[in-house]
């Protein structure tokens, strides 16, 4: 088994959630294989060309800056409503770069493996520079741009009898206050992946603008105006 398969493995088992039901979920981890994925692709992009070995701790910074999640809800200190709900804080950075040396000091080698940590605690600060920490905090904010922005909306909206609603107002507000704009600007370092943040922001205004649409009937409304055809009774 190579590191990268190893590392992959490990961060699985350790990412993935048990409930007090006995249930087992997945949304951190599947979190987690995102910010990876965004990471090497964002490198790429950059035209940054690390070595094999420099990708794996990579690989394993992005995947591992999660694990605080999944640590405190194991302790019981977060509930599954607190995961993912906000950005990282910097004590749980050092949980998640303590997780890592714990559960990867098979895999690395000493040096590589507080490369690992290293790049976990300074992803979290806008000075930092370390090239490879830029990467994955790169990947960790284009993560919550764009559609998948959605799913961060519905997790924080509690009310579900208004959660349509809810979420249109939200979109409304950062509208209004220029929010995506202002977040594209100061969270991504970068101006490829501004670009490309800024293509994801345009397919979630198109979304909103069709729910919006939905929401209200509005689409069957023009189309009941536009209509020639005779009535049709009711029976």
């Amino acid at each position: 088994m190579d590191v990268r398969e190893a590392v992959w493995q490990q961060a699985e088992s350790d990412l993935t959630i048990r409930t007090a039901e006995g249930g087992i979920e997945g949304f951190i981890w599947e979190h987690a294989q995102r910010i990876c994925a965004s990471a090497s692709a964002i490198a790429d992009l950059l035209g940054m060309q690390p070595s094999g070995a420099d990708r794996d701790v990579l690989a394993a910074a992005a995947l591992y800056q999660d694990a605080a999640w999944a640590v405190q809800f194991a302790e019981g200190s977060i509930s599954r409503a607190d995961i993912l709900a906000k950005p990282l804080t910097m004590v749980q950075r050092e949980i998640s770069a303590d997780k890592s040396a714990d559960a990867l000091r098979d895999i690395f080698a000493a040096k590589r493996l507080e490369s690992v940590g290293r790049i976990i605690r300074e992803a979290g600060g806008r000075k930092t520079t370390n090239m490879t920490a830029q990467v994955v905090a790169d990947a960790t904010s284009l993560d919550s741009i764009g559609p998948l922005a959605l799913f961060q909306m519905v997790h924080k909206q509690s009310d579900g009898a208004r959660a349509v609603a809810a979420i249109l107002e939200t979109w409304d507000r950062q509208q209004e206050y220029h929010f995506w704009p202002a977040r594209i600007k100061e969270s991504l370092r970068s101006e490829p992946v501004r670009r490309i943040a800024r293509q994801r922001l345009e397919a979630l205004s198109t979304f909103m603008n069709a729910l919006r649409v939905h929401t209200h009937a509005e689409d069957l409304s023009e189309a009941a105006a536009k209509s020639q055809s005779k009535p049709v009774p009711f029976e």
